[in-house]
């Protein structure tokens, strides 16, 4: 009979909870500041299901909604540039502060749009739609004066902040030795399960790897799959690794455990469940387990000789070697538990000289990108 392996795919945990049956309870402990803090951040990412739904998706609402974010209690905020009452009164809870600011998200999505074909014109290096502070940041790396007063002929002043970009943006694959996952020399971090439209499973990773498909993938100098698909550009950068399976092979099955034993419930391909200040959690086969927050949900940035468009700006700490580790968080089920969820995989990371600093910041793939456009689901 065939011999079975279990490839554990390298996921965020949170040590200070337990994960029973893909729900997470609240233990007494030091830390239950934390506790509290992650179940509050979890139902507010399910009351912001509910503001997409009857408010930013609402075409009534186009000129009104202007964002949301999750502020340091953990409470959602919703930014209006008008109806903030009329608003107040469709979404069904107390547990939301209510903000009138000037820039409508329209405005700034628009604003956005129109500066990402013209970014290598105007010297930008990155964008991003800040909604704490209702702007679009943009990030150059000379913001003299004659390059300001460019930019602020084309987009109106009130919406777009100007800032300097010192720190280089790189991506987090490396050719080391002894690394989780190597794939064609590079070495990268397993991240998290999923199935191809033919029902063929395997596990997701960074897609700027060098590795041309068809390439073998090894754990531990052990071949455990093919990589079969992978894409660097747009909006994703992501590669599948279809999992070894056959007659007089060793067969490799895709897990949803984490490198501890505890286990992810899925991978969220829901775009409300992305919002600026939620905790969350990455683990790459170099930094081991980290934690922070998405700074930016909406993010473009040039990197590698790519315009990369709809990434996530956060703050958890990954270097060279990183790349493919999955990100997770929590997402609220009601009666003090929730789901651990697979939110994308780890992509690039801004450092100095190579190395992470205070001011460095990380750049992750969706799910949802990174499903639609290599055919995957969860399996």
């Amino acid at each position: 009979m065939k011999s079975k392996k279990i490839v554990s795919f390298l996921v965020a945990v949170l040590l200070v909870v337990s994960i029973v049956s893909g729900s997470v309870y609240a233990e007494k402990s030091p830390n239950d500041e934390l506790n509290v803090l992650l179940i509050k951040e979890s139902k507010a990412l399910k009351i912001n299901k509910d503001v997409k739904k009857k408010v930013k998706d609402n075409k009534k609402y186009e000129d009104d909604y202007a964002g949301v974010y999750i502020d340091d209690d953990g409470i959602l905020n919703i930014n209006l540039v008008n109806n903030v009452e009329e608003v107040s009164n469709l979404i069904d809870s107390n547990e939301v502060k209510y903000n009138k600011v000037k820039n409508s998200f329209k405005k700034l999505d628009q604003t956005m749009k129109f500066l990402t074909p013209r970014m290598n014109e105007l010297g930008i290096t990155s964008l991003s739609l800040d909604e704490m502070k209702n702007k679009v940041v943009i990030y150059l790396k000379q913001p003299d004066e004659k390059a300001i007063k460019k930019i602020n002929k084309l987009v109106e002043k009130g919406a777009v902040e100007i800032q300097e970009q010192k720190l280089e943006v790189v991506t987090t694959a490396d050719i080391i030795n002894g690394s989780k996952a190597v794939i064609g020399g590079g070495a990268l971090t397993v991240g998290f399960a999923a199935k191809d439209s033919s029902g063929n499973e395997g596990f997701v990773t960074a897609g700027h790897l060098s590795a041309s498909t068809g390439s073998s993938a090894k754990i531990n100098n052990k071949t455990v799959g093919t990589l079969q698909s992978k894409k660097f550009g747009s909006s994703v950068d992501a590669a599948f690794v279809k999992a070894q399976s056959g007659i007089f092979v060793t067969d490799y099955t895709p897990t949803k455990k984490f490198t501890n034993g505890n286990v992810y419930e899925y991978a969220t391909t829901s775009s409300s469940d992305l919002v600026q200040g939620k905790t969350i959690y990455a683990y790459g086969q170099v930094s081991g387990k980290q934690t922070g927050k998405i700074l930016v949900a909406y993010h473009t940035e040039i990197y590698a000789g790519k315009t990369m468009t709809n990434i996530v700006k956060s703050s958890y700490k990954a270097i060279k070697g990183d790349s493919g580790a999955a990100v997770a968080t929590y997402l609220y089920k009601g009666s003090g538990s929730a789901d651990y969820v697979v939110m994308g995989v780890q992509s690039a990371s801004a450092l100095t000289n190579g190395n992470w600093t205070s001011d460095s910041y990380t750049l992750f793939t969706r799910v949802d990108k990174i499903f639609s456009s290599l055919g995957l689901s969860n399996p």
